[in-house]
């Protein structure tokens, strides 16, 4: 960085030009601090994302089984057209309550901001 300019007022050209000096310098020091404060913590992200993506996807089979062998359970009592016709009200039912659930908090989310 160099010293301000001394003497007669600056123009506006050289104003604007160690504006954008500093600028990069302060946004080069920032990157450089957060790069000191992660340190090593960086190189742990692709394998956390990878494993939790791993145990959703295992989580979403086991759900799904969990569907289909409540689907022949039930269908062993009453009949597989009524055990699929139950199961997809259940279901339904759930998906209904869980998005208005969903909505609500969007709704709190996305309302105008008004200070305290």
């Amino acid at each position: 960085m160099e010293p301000p300019p001394s003497g007669p007022d600056p123009s506006a050209r050289v104003l604007l030009r160690q504006l954008a000096e500093d600028a990069t310098a302060y946004a080069r020091a920032e990157a450089e601090y957060l790069k000191a404060e992660l340190g090593d913590r960086t190189a742990h992200l692709a394998p956390t994302l990878a494993l939790y993506a791993v145990a959703a996807i295992l989580g979403l089979g086991l759900v799904l089984g969990l569907i289909v062998a409540a689907t022949l359970w039930a269908a062993s009592y009453i009949g597989f057209g009524w055990a699929m016709a139950a199961l997809a009200a259940i279901l339904g039912l759930a998906i209904w309550l869980l998005v208005r659930a969903a909505g609500r908090h969007l709704q709190a989310m996305l309302r105008p901001w008004t200070r305290p």
